[in-house]
């Protein structure tokens, strides 16, 4: 397989922005040598819709951790680099400022796109890994007042087994999570890749009314 195919949508492309702001690691929060190298995997000819050719030699050639962001209802994908660690959240920052924060894979937070998850209470990745019983899960967001209101949800955890999946011309044995929710919005349903050591390969998490979900792929060897 020659490499991904990548769309961007109304989220700034990737290339564009890391190329941009690789160089000032105090604006972006990507190291310089990071932010430059990303900008060279993602290098495109202008124009939103262009696609982009992700291939494992270039993910090698970055030398640091990776993280592919989707969010399918804006049809945009950002490549994203370790902004910093808080306790055992781990923040990732596309070079256009968005971030996701993640607990053991589990996002916990969004900022700047839109509609942003400002904290959750989340299933811890032991329980994930348990493929059974039932969760609890609290989402908060800002109203139009900035007021913090909560959503509340219970979710059933389903072990669906073991699966192969490909991560850019890579192939994963992982084990299958569906964590199903039900509560303060509509019913939606989790899904987890779980490799070994307990890496979250990838996932596929409901962010919020707006934002829909979230794809996310861990590029890391």
């Amino acid at each position: 397989m020659s490499g991904v195919l990548l769309r961007m949508g109304v989220i700034a492309a990737v290339a564009v922005s890391l190329a941009s702001c690789g160089n000032d690691p105090a604006q972006s929060g990507l190291t310089a040598t990071v932010g430059q190298s990303v900008g060279a995997v993602f290098k495109s000819t202008k124009g939103p819709a262009q696609p982009v050719v992700v291939t494992r030699a270039k993910i090698r050639a970055i030398k640091a951790p990776i993280l592919m962001f989707g969010l399918p209802s804006r049809k945009a994908r950002l490549a994203m680099a370790i902004d910093g660690y808080n306790g055992d959240v781990v923040t990732w920052r596309a070079a256009d400022g968005s971030t996701v924060s993640l607990r053991s894979g589990v996002v916990v937070a969004t900022r700047g796109a839109g509609s942003d998850l400002m904290s959750a209470a989340v299933p811890s990745l032991a329980q994930l890994e348990a493929g059974s019983g039932t969760v609890e899960r609290r989402y908060y967001y800002l109203n139009g007042l900035d007021q913090s209101v909560a959503l509340t949800f219970t979710c059933q955890l389903q072990d669906l087994g073991a699966e192969s999946i490909d991560v850019v011309e890579l192939r994963y044995t992982v084990h299958h999570v569906a964590e199903t929710c039900s509560g303060d919005a509509p019913t939606f349903t989790n899904d987890y890749w779980i490799g070994p050591n307990h890496v979250m390969r990838k996932s596929k998490q409901w962010l919020g009314k707006t934002l829909g979900y979230a794809v996310i792929e861990n590029l890391t060897e």
